[in-house]
């Protein structure tokens, strides 16, 4: 009978002493014993993936390019290797375009059979963590055939240098308004004066906006069609002149303009920078019976609208 007791009695012990005891430092004692992962399937431990911090952007900085020499590249900094897919499209055809593999750290050339008349075209790129889709991020440019071949220009000082000289003969006490956009080579810039915007379009000239929004810098970045320079040409009366009867053609490194319709010219000639003579008509495009678009000397001289494409060029801007 002692033994019988004896045995029940023990085991009692062992059940108590089982269920007084830590469960899960039990449970991490055999994961770490066997290798399991400490979850409900008790599946196999696998490496968890960190998702990746990564960039894609164009070999072209500019706003505008040709296709023929156009690339991409993904920047991935978060010293890992991992999974990308990548598609590039007309903007109005990307999300029916299909992904495929790509890598990061090495440049990936555009199909210039995508955009043969040209247009905005987007890349997108999608990141892979532990083999499920994950962040998306895009790049977009607008592309044309005319800027196949097109000679590049650069500028003699920065943006910065070329807005704080022009500063000192702007007024920057107001701002261009809300629906201003500078970004090419549709550009509507909305002055705050009361009057219409001056929409215009160029494929080879930028607009970069400084950060108190009251100045806005033209510059060309593309070499003209006819005279193969970098000069803008604009109407213009040089400093100390004060009649403006004759409004000569000024050749402008760049061009200047505030919030009120104001610019001004950094003469090549003259390294002066000069007042521009009625400036809106200069930039505004007005509409011709035959649906083109006639532009003055400082832009596109002709454009026609296109369903597909927004406006695509029909005879090109100088």
């Amino acid at each position: 009978m002692k033994n019988k007791y004896y045995g029940r009695s023990t085991i009692f012990i062992i059940f108590l002493s089982l269920t007084s005891c830590n469960v899960s430092s039990v449970s991490d004692y055999y994961s770490k014993e066997l290798g399991l992962n400490n979850n409900k399937s008790g599946s196999a431990n696998t490496p968890t993936e960190t998702a990746p911090t990564f960039t894609v952007s164009y070999n072209n900085t500019n706003e505008t390019s040709g296709l023929n020499t156009l690339s991409f590249s993904i920047s991935d900094t978060s010293g890992a290797t991992h999974k990308f897919q990548c598609r590039t499209a007309l903007k109005s055809a990307i999300n029916s375009a299909h992904f495929a593999s790509c890598s990061a750290g090495s440049s990936i050339a555009v199909n210039p059979g995508i955009a043969p008349n040209g247009g905005t075209i987007v890349t997108q790129v999608q990141s892979f963590v532990n083999g499920v889709a994950a962040d998306v991020k895009s790049s977009e440019i607008y592309v044309h055939p005319s800027l196949n071949s097109a000679s590049t220009c650069t500028a003699a000082h920065t943006d910065d240098w070329y807005l704080a000289q022009a500063a000192q003969y702007l007024d920057q006490s107001y701002q261009f308004l809300a629906d201003t956009s500078v970004k090419a080579p549709f550009m509507s810039l909305h002055f705050n004066d009361g009057q219409d915007a001056a929409g215009t379009l160029s494929l080879r000239k930028k607009m970069i906006m400084n950060n108190s929004k009251s100045l806005v810098l033209l510059k060309r970045i593309y070499k003209s069609v006819d005279r193969n320079d970098c000069v803008i040409r604009a109407q213009g009366v040089h400093k100390g002149h004060h009649t403006r009867d004759m409004h000569p053609i000024n050749s402008c490194e760049v061009v200047v303009m505030n919030a009120l319709g104001e610019g001004q010219c950094l003469d090549i000639n003259s390294s002066q920078w000069v007042y521009l003579y009625n400036l809106r008509t200069q930039l505004t495009r007005s509409n011709a019976a035959n649906g083109t678009y006639q532009h003055s000397s400082m832009f596109s001289r002709k454009e026609k609208k296109s369903d597909d494409l927004g406006y695509a060029l029909i005879q090109l801007e100088d």
